[in-house]
């Protein structure tokens, strides 16, 4: 009487790897910069499928824009300055650096 039947065991196993391929959805999501409780939520009520439907057909478009930075205060420009404005009219004389930002 105390022991589980196979299938009991087999709908276990089945509802562990359910919600196991649900959150793997939302971490890959989340990783695609894309809602990871939109995912979730369609995965869990859904079908995983649905989710993975949810991850392919949605996307964020991103691209790359340079700033310059300055590693005194920590404020970045839109446009190629050779010196930090702000430092400058504090009196020190800092290098803006070349970096690229991710912009969505």
């Amino acid at each position: 009487m105390g022991y589980l039947t196979r299938e009991f065991m087999d709908l276990i196993l089945l509802i562990v790897a359910y919600f196991f391929t649900s959150i793997i959805i939302a971490i890959l999501a989340v990783r695609k910069q894309l809602s990871w409780v939109r995912a979730i939520l369609l995965s869990v009520f859904l079908t995983p499928f649905a989710g993975a439907i949810y991850l392919n057909r949605s996307s964020v478009h991103s691209w790359y824009e340079p700033r310059y930075k300055c590693s005194r205060c920590d404020f970045s420009f839109t446009e190629p300055l050779g010196e930090c404005p702000h430092c400058k009219s504090e009196g020190h004389q800092v290098v803006l650096k070349k970096t690229m930002a991710k912009m969505t």
